[in-house]
């Protein structure tokens, strides 16, 4: 197939900076054509010299020839340098999202063999549970527990491996909290999201940082039947968004750790991956609330990032 080397091809690539520049140039060039054209400036220039004798009129119109094709060289000069590094970029670019891809599937064949392992494993375990050995049970047990939480590990590396791969979004806030609402799993919480009608643009994983962050006030608030969610507008044009609960709340001095990997009962991975999610279109999340009254996690997100 022919290549077409139409004026996209040349342009297409190039930093609306370096467009600019060169449009800029030869509109000021023209500009000042016109004008000298207008107001007879180069008789004018003629007669001065003449009167004066204070430059030779031959050197002058030399001098500015030089000027002004260097300018245009320069302006060339930086229009091929802007091409070489596009191609470097676009280049390793392509490289980089072909590694990804070979990345990605290895480890979708990975994780297809381990849950492989993982199903022999609760088989066996299974078996094991119907002896009528005390020991033996018990032991099964564990070993079943074992392989449910290493098959959690497993779903959370699908789910990782989301992260940034699709292209941030405008989610309605209220919408995604509805559609954790309205899950069977959370039947018996009130929410409560009236305050909240506003547009976030965030990763497409979004519903399940919602989703992670509900289930974790449910899970380890021990008693939580409510959860209310208010925006309110920050410094610097930026969202506040509150997710409250009536739960038994965090200990002042675990509130710094609970988003570290690793950290908390289960597998250390939920509130994590929530902040993981978030970070990718520069929104922050920290838990604000008071021991004894409930969790308040504090969403942050910044100017141009969320809109009515």
């Amino acid at each position: 197939m022919a290549k077409s080397w139409g004026i996209e091809k040349l342009f297409d690539p190039l930093p609306d900076r370096l467009i600019l520049e060169i449009l800029s140039l030869f509109i000021i060039v023209t500009i000042a054509c016109f004008l000298a054209l207008s107001f007879k400036a180069f008789d004018l220039i003629v007669e001065l010299c003449k009167q004066y004798e204070c430059y030779d009129l031959n050197k002058f119109i030399i001098i500015s020839l030089i000027l002004f094709f260097t300018l245009l060289l320069f302006s060339i000069r930086r229009w091929y340098e802007y091409k070489k590094e596009m191609r470097l970029r676009l280049r390793a670019e392509k490289a980089l999202k072909e590694a990804n891809r070979k990345l990605m599937l290895l480890t979708r064949i990975t994780r297809h063999d381990i849950k492989n392992k993982i199903q022999a494993i609760y088989l066996y375990s299974e078996i094991l549970g119907y002896s009528e050995d005390s020991e033996t049970k018990k032991n099964a047990a564990v070993i079943q527990n074992e392989a449910e939480a290493i098959e959690k590990l497993i779903n959370f590396t699908k789910i990782y491996e989301q992260l940034g791969s699709i292209e941030a979004q405008w989610y309605n806030l209220v919408a995604a909290f509805k559609e954790v609402e309205f899950s069977e799993e959370f039947a018996a919480i009130h929410f409560d999201t009236t305050s909240c009608d506003v547009e976030i643009y965030t990763d497409p994983l979004f519903s399940k940082a919602i989703y992670n962050l509900i289930e974790n006030a449910v899970r380890h608030g021990e008693h939580t039947t409510k959860i209310t969610i208010t925006c309110d507008k920050g410094p610097e044009d930026s969202l506040l968004i509150h997710c409250r609960d009536n739960g038994v709340g965090i200990p002042e001095d675990m509130k710094s750790s609970i988003f570290h990997e690793g950290f908390g009962k289960n597998t250390g991975l939920g509130l994590f991956l929530i902040q993981e999610i978030l970070s990718i279109t520069q929104i922050s999340i920290a838990e604000v609330g008071t021991e004894g009254e409930g969790a308040d996690f504090l969403i942050s997100v910044p100017a141009g990032h969320w809109k009515k």
